[in-house]
């Protein structure tokens, strides 16, 4: 079972829940792939060495709207800096002041690409990415490249990035989510009697089930989530195989009110409503502990949504995660493929904090 977290660089969500989400899905996924900002902040780091002129000017335009003056010019400044270092190469008797311009620039593009990469690794810090190092290491975390995307205006790119999470079943057999408030979640409560959703009717509603909780998990170090991994990963057997075939069967029902009764019965029949065997093996880790005892005031809910593609499109486009002529466009291609309007399985990672009686954050 993978997972795979989508979330556009310019959508509305705080790239802090990217993490989140990586946190708990990597506890007992086989894989977990992130297409988002972090995960393109981390590349673009990664391959600071090969950073080129265009590379650093848009650093330095980004960087300059957060840190104004900072160093004493305009992006358009540098730009004509770039442009004359550029013709001065081209010449061929240079003078000493032209070897002196290449050196100031050269200097210049060393201290502009110092100070963006320590800007990067804060950026990175402050989310808790390399938290997930070791996993990183492991390829258990997939850190995709995003920025790519910008290297051509064509935004059907992403069109088809997002295509691939969709269609690619037998690899991303999991879709992580974001921002699920954006939507009316009905959660049932854990029981042995069949409770049936009922949607509200606003066009965004989703199934929702909750199913585990979890502490904060940021604040562990790379080793200790490894461990963690290690301890949980073999607990989840049979709930991996028991989510397999319950995303299988629930692919040939539709998303149709007539059709809720027979959804939340198969949910019962194959993974069930309560799960408190899979609860006390978290509880009882050390370092689940030693997370919880660290930041008890905020807390991880792991759901597990029912949704058709067409909803999560239409989230994508609520959630401003890709603009309206993008999903129409997505809609068109998926549709020649699928039944837009099946049932699918996806998680969420619902934050609370405890001090606001679990409102989301």
């Amino acid at each position: 079972m993978d997972a795979a977290f989508y979330n556009h660089t310019k959508s509305c969500l705080d790239p802090s829940v990217e993490i989140y989400h990586a946190y708990v899905l990597s506890l007992f996924c086989d894989t977990v792939y992130l297409l988002c900002r972090n995960s393109s902040i981390y590349n673009l780091l990664k391959g600071s060495n090969e950073w080129n002129d265009r590379v650093l000017q848009a650093l330095f335009s980004n960087f300059e709207q957060n840190n104004p003056g900072k160093f004493g010019m305009c992006s358009e400044d540098l730009n004509n800096m770039i442009r004359h270092i550029s013709e001065t190469k081209r010449i061929r008797n240079k003078s000493k002041i032209d070897f002196n311009l290449l050196q100031k620039g050269s200097q210049l593009k060393k201290t502009l690409k110092e100070v963006f990469e320590a800007d990067l690794k804060d950026f990175l810090a402050v989310n808790r990415v390399f938290g997930l190092q070791s996993l990183i290491d492991k390829e258990v975390v997939k850190m995709w490249d995003m920025l790519s995307i910008y290297k051509d205006k064509n935004h059907n790119l992403y069109i088809r990035e997002i295509r691939d999470i969709f269609m690619k079943y037998e690899e991303y057999q999991v879709f992580g989510m974001s921002a699920l408030q954006i939507f009316k979640v009905l959660e049932v409560n854990n029981s042995q009697t069949i409770n049936i959703p009922h949607l509200l009717e606003k066009e965004y509603d989703v199934m929702a089930f909750e199913f585990l909780q979890f502490p904060l998990l940021s604040e562990l170090n790379p080793d200790q989530l490894h461990y963690l991994r290690e301890q949980l990963y073999p607990e989840f057997d049979e709930f991996r195989k028991k989510a397999d075939k319950f995303r299988d069967e629930i692919a040939d029902i539709r998303f149709e009110p007539e059709n809720f009764k027979q959804i939340t019965k198969l949910f019962q029949e194959r993974i069930g409503w309560g799960q408190t065997g899979l609860q006390h093996k978290i509880d009882e880790q050390l370092f689940i502990q030693f997370a919880r005892n660290l930041l008890p005031e905020f807390g991880l809910k792991l759901l597990l949504v029912i949704a058709p593609v067409n909803k999560m499109i239409d989230y994508f486009h609520k959630a401003r995660i890709i603009p309206m002529e993008d999903c129409e466009a997505a809609r068109r291609n998926l549709d020649r493929e699928m039944d837009l309007n099946q049932c699918n399985l996806f998680f969420y990672v619902e934050i609370s904090d405890k001090t606001l009686n679990s409102k989301k954050i």
